[in-house]
């Protein structure tokens, strides 16, 4: 029953974004918030009232920040639009850091100055008693962000406004709803995107965004494009009011990837001429692993495969995709389409890690301008990512390969390199999961590709001087001149091992004549370490 309250909880307060900025047109969490003054705001009450909302989250010690502020746009607009004016907006400012009511006021610590003086903009705290999270909710990153939220509902962000920028923006808000009958299937609650144990709890949120009131709703329960149960509801939906349903328990299911669908059936008894909306939530469940080593180049282009799973908690916003390049398929991170502060996940399935410390070897090519620095890191998790490790990360100027482009760059076959993440807080882990995390600043595109997981213990690059494999590519043989080495692994990309084999003489040829095209691990055992190459048959 806790677990219910919880979930049920998450589901009013819409708090799907706990990543990044709500992108344009999402819906607004709600709040009820005290401000400096004593007086409570409630968010949806405002916007049932017909009123259009803008929030400015800022900080007290935050130098831009202050510079708007100080510009006056808000406090313009609100003497021509707020009560004094037209009566068509109220304006909030936020102060997203918990900052001390002596810092607001300019004579506590980290402030820029007085933002009470001469303001007639509430301003609502987050300490206690409000203890309101806007950095989670409204992914409050950076600051100033500046929302404006529509009666509908539904956000703007905003860069800086002025405020003829502010009219604009009002004025592109809905003044009414264009169809009679219309429910919005905004989005699927409470599951997680990996699970490691069966959750059966659900809620999908809906939204009136008709004209009419919505009296009653029969909505159709998709589990793997296969219909297993239905939603009904009756009662009273005003026009862009919210409601939360309890999505039917899920039939059982095996490990794997699979997808939940919510699909509009009938609104007030009409099956046809409503508009049908769609809500879908895809998730992996993992229960076991695969042991190493582990290989990927990508070269099947239905993505993302089978126990891998992308996290994107909006999917208006592109996130990572397969790209045939031609002479390759690789990952692509499409920054140059993503907005700013905005953020993804793509995260490997389970592996097993006993017995090692895991490395992830990869290739990356890149190509970056002064605009800003996109950045992908990389976490590790060994509870079905209820907890997340730092392992690395590389900014766009750490991975460049290519000079700097205006237009959305795609790699040449030479604009490649190698790079690798050790993932210490894994070493011995079974069911361990590798996430990769993107963080955007709207710069250009990064590609990823032939991934390759090894045990990082002991490995050592070998000097050309003393070890060397070639030919690489290859179509027959593959030669091994070493006086260190003294054991040999091979493995396809599925992590099968292939061959194995002593090196008698500092000079070795292996067959791999009858082996499949495609990439191989070879693996060097020696009296110094152990060395991992790839190898691509031909």
């Amino acid at each position: 029953m806790k677990k219910f309250y919880i979930v049920f909880l998450l589901c009013l307060t819409f708090s799907s974004s706990i990543y990044s900025q709500l992108p344009n047109g999402s819906l607004a969490p709600d709040f009820n918030l005290r401000d400096m003054n004593g007086n409570f705001h409630h968010l949806y009450d405002v916007l049932d009232s017909g009123k259009i909302v803008i929030l400015d989250m800022f900080f007290t010690g935050c130098h831009p920040c202050w510079d708007y502020f100080q510009g006056g746009a808000l406090k313009k607009a609100l003497a021509k639009w707020g009560t004094a004016g037209t009566n068509q907006i109220r304006i909030f400012m936020i102060e997203t850091l918990g900052a001390p009511d002596s810092s607001i006021r300019g004579h506590g610590p980290d402030t820029q100055g007085d933002w009470t003086l001469n303001n007639p903009i509430p301003i609502i705290y987050t300490h206690s008693p409000n203890n309101y999270d806007f950095y989670t909710l409204y992914g409050a990153i950076y600051a100033p962000m500046i929302y404006m939220i529509c009666k509908n509902k539904r956000t703007i962000l905003m860069q800086e406004p002025d405020t003829a920028s502010i009219h604009s923006f009002m004025n592109s808000c809905p003044l009414q709803p264009s169809d009679s009958v219309r429910l919005s299937l905004y989005s699927i609650d409470s599951l997680s995107k990996l699970i490691c144990e069966p959750e059966p709890l659900a809620f999908i949120t809906t939204q009136n965004i008709g004209i009419d009131s919505i009296k009653s709703i029969h909505l159709k329960c998709k589990f793997d494009n296969n219909i297993y149960d239905s939603i009904k509801w009756s009662g009273n939906i005003p026009t862009y009011k919210n409601l939360c349903l309890s999505v039917p328990s899920l039939p059982s299911y095996n490990e794997g990837s699979h997808l939940l669908q919510i699909v509009t059936f009938s609104i007030n008894g009409k099956f046809n001429n409503i508009p049908k909306d769609t809500a879908n939530f895809r998730f992996t469940y993992s229960t076991s692993s695969q042991p190493l080593p582990f290989s990927e180049n990508f070269s099947n282009t239905s993505f993302p495969y089978n126990k891998w799973t992308i996290d994107n908690p909006y999917p208006s916003n592109p996130t990572f995709s397969l790209e045939q390049l031609g002479y390759s398929n690789a990952i692509k991170i499409p920054f140059y389409n993503i907005s700013a502060y905005t953020r993804s996940s793509l995260i490997l399935p389970a592996l097993n890690f006993s017995g090692i410390t895991p490395q992830l070897q990869f290739e990356a090519a890149a190509s970056a301008d002064s605009l800003g620095d996109d950045r992908i890191l990389f976490y590790g998790s060994s509870d079905c990512g209820e907890n997340w490790d730092f392992a690395n990360n590389f900014f766009t100027h750490n991975l460049k390969t290519a000079p700097a482009q205006s237009s959305p760059y795609t790699p040449m076959q030479s604009q490649w390199k190698t790079f690798s993440v050790t993932f210490d807080s894994l070493k011995n882990k079974d069911n361990a999961i590798i996430k990769i995390l993107s963080e955007s600043m709207h710069n250009n595109n990064i590609y990823l590709r032939n991934f390759n997981i090894i045990d990082a213990t002991g490995i050592k690059e070998f000097s050309k001087n003393y070890t060397k494999v070639y030919p690489n590519p290859t179509s027959s043989t593959i030669t091994i001149e070493s006086n260190d080495i003294t054991n040999i692994e091979l493995y396809n990309i599925q992590g099968q091992k292939v061959f194995i084999g002593t090196i008698p003489t500092p000079k070795y040829i292996i067959d791999i004549n009858n082996f499949p095209k495609g990439i191989y691990l070879l693996k060097l055992y020696g009296k110094n370490g152990v060395g991992v190459e790839k190898i691509v048959k031909q």
